[in-house]
């Protein structure tokens, strides 16, 4: 493996790697929908389970913004969370 990253390193022929990914936000949690519970992580939460695949889905978009959320909302009293 450490052998691929030396290869990987070689500068030049773009058009032989593939574009950087960029992770896209679920749907229940992208901002400026119709439905109000919509950009509200705990709002879409009680609505029904989301389920995220890092890194096709974004992590800022979903684990970032529900720890943020969690972190001003005065009724979390604690956030807990395993690796």
């Amino acid at each position: 493996m450490d052998d691929l990253t030396d290869i990987y390193s070689v500068q030049g022929f773009p058009e032989l790697r593939y574009p950087r990914w960029q992770g896209v936000t679920p749907p229940q949690l992208q901002q400026g929908s119709r439905t109000p519970a919509r950009g509200r992580v705990f709002g879409a939460i009680r609505q029904g389970d989301i389920l995220v695949h890092h890194p096709y889905d974004s992590f800022a978009g979903s684990v970032e913004r529900f720890v943020r959320q969690a972190v001003e909302d005065p009724n979390v009293l604690a956030i807990k969370q395993t690796v």
